[in-house]
């Protein structure tokens, strides 16, 4: 009954507290279907509150909460690569970036020219204060 009262003048954004709690698991999971196609049909947003972690991993998105504080964030894609991909995509992108012939135009080399901790370390900073996203200038 309160999803029925939630829906009744089609909000933009539904806001759910524990909503399948009390549901036998045929119910819980027609009631789960709902929320998708509400989310598809009519582009609601719909925030969720709850500890079962099935449905939370049907979402597209999931902040977990300890303590008051968020401690983690989940997407399904992150810059519209599917989560599952991220990691390929990742070890792609270090080994385009991770190789002499990109780093040798690149003002992080600067900083490699010294042999002391202390003076790499002086060398990078002022690298990246001149640089600061103009690699032209370097």
């Amino acid at each position: 009954m309160a999803v029925a009262r939630a829906l009744i003048n089609s909000p933009s954004v539904i806001l759910a507290d524990e909503p399948s709690g009390n549901l036998d698991s045929e119910n819980k999971n027609e009631l789960h279907k709902l929320f998708f196609r509400l989310r598809d049909t009519f582009n609601q947003t719909i925030i969720i509150v709850t500890h079962d972690r099935q449905f939370a991993a049907m979402s597209d998105r999931i902040l977990q909460i300890k303590d008051g504080l968020i401690v983690m964030k989940l997407k399904k894609s992150y810059n519209g690569i599917p989560a599952g991909e991220l990691k390929q995509f990742l070890d792609e992108k270090c080994i385009q970036y991770n190789n002499p012939s990109f780093i040798e135009s690149d003002p992080i080399s600067i900083p490699h020219r010294f042999t002391s901790d202390r003076d790499r370390e002086i060398a990078g900073f002022l690298t990246s204060v001149i640089a600061w996203g103009r690699r032209d200038l370097i």
